[in-house]
């Protein structure tokens, strides 16, 4: 019996899938070589994944409880430590090592413009107040229905969204579900834990992102736990004018230090880095939203420049004509579409961002540190 042989599947991140013939004693090494001669991804740039469990290269398919029509995840990386390939050596086997040109594929995917209504543009702005509160009080807390960012069980950070919260003798939890995956792979975490941190702390904001404010890519699919609770735009400034108080008097205190170079000041200045970078984004998509109402106002009342007949903007109506309006940045989403550069070409941004941090701190992420 254990060496009959049967049939699974081998699925990667793009969703293709290959079959491959085992047996119950086949190693997890010899599958890996199996894999390579179907898609020339190197043995040790794979990474195997049963059931949400990583497969050692030394167990075997009856071990691992691997059967026929099993179906495993294939997870191609880049060895981050090696000294030996240049960057662009590591870009070329980047594209080489993914099928079907994986990465090309998935900057046009993302790239595609998504449409939101205003419900989830004012939820958007909901999630990122509600994060500057937390940063701003110094408090770890999570609510129920908040865009969490959340490191898996293969040390990929992706989107998530609290969908519960449980006091336990052993501390407080969170239930977890991950933005486009299903419901099988939700978890409790502990709510201390590293492996949950604020939303886009971790992940990166898509260049076709339809807000400057914090914002999935994957569409949040807990459909109970969307817009959890009425906002609207009125909600919206007088929180954003709490807010700033305390943002301007953090900055006064910062500006006026003596030594910036203090404790108290370092500290003041982690904290009113992220802060400032966040209520700038709110601001940005705060001022789309208040200049698309007053466009669809204008529209409404059908107001004709050819009404105007004097200097003094009194028309011949005896309407005000309205002081031009100065243009509103477009949302990211509307930038990538005016700009002819973008098409699907693979390209390499580099960021960098200036921020205080101590010195004991060790940088995050890499070349291949995404949350795909």
């Amino acid at each position: 019996m254990s060496d009959q042989s049967f049939q699974i599947k081998v699925s990667s991140i793009d969703n293709t899938q290959i079959d491959i013939i085992v047996n119950n004693n086949t190693l997890i090494s010899d599958l890996k070589n199996l894999i390579l001669h179907q898609t020339q991804v190197p043995v040790d740039r794979q990474r195997l994944l049963y059931k949400g469990k990583h497969l050692k290269n030394d167990t075997t398919m009856q071990s691992c409880g691997i059967i026929n029509q099993s179906t495993i995840q294939l997870v191609a990386y880049l060895d981050r430590n090696s000294e030996e390939e240049s960057l662009s050596e590591v870009i070329r086997s980047a594209l080489e090592s993914l099928p079907n040109n994986y990465m090309t594929n998935r900057r046009g995917r993302d790239q595609r413009r998504r449409e939101i209504d205003n419900n989830e543009r004012m939820e958007s702005l909901r999630q990122n107040l509600q994060t500057m509160e937390s940063i701003l009080n110094g408090q770890r807390k999570f609510s129920k229905g908040q865009w969490v960012d959340v490191k898996d069980t293969v040390d990929q950070w992706l989107e998530a969204q609290v969908i519960d919260i449980a006091n336990t003798i052993t501390g407080s939890k969170v239930y977890i579900h991950y933005n486009g995956w299903p419901s099988r792979w939700d978890e409790w975490i502990d709510i201390n834990s590293p492996r949950i941190q604020y939303f886009k702390t971790h992940t990166y904001q898509s260049l076709a992102s339809p807000m400057y404010s914090p914002h999935p890519i994957s569409q949040v699919d807990a459909q109970n736990l969307r817009n959890i609770s009425p906002f609207d735009i009125n909600d919206c400034i007088l929180q954003g004018l709490g807010l700033m108080e305390q943002i301007l008097a953090m900055m006064n205190v910062y500006n006026e230090s003596q030594d910036q170079n203090s404790p108290e000041i370092r500290r003041i200045g982690s904290i009113l880095a992220p802060l400032m970078d966040r209520f700038g984004k709110f601001m940005c998509d705060l001022a789309g939203i208040i200049g698309n109402t007053q466009r669809n106002n204008e529209e409404n009342e059908s107001i004709s420049s050819s009404l105007i007949t004097n200097e003094s903007g009194v028309s011949n109506n005896s309407g005000i004509r309205l002081p031009m309006q100065i243009p509103v940045m477009p949302a990211p989403s509307e930038l990538a579409l005016m700009n002819p550069r973008m098409g699907p070409d693979f390209d390499i941004h580099i960021h960098a961002f200036f921020a205080l941090r101590s010195l004991e701190q060790e940088p995050r992420g890499g070349l291949w540190d995404n949350s795909a």
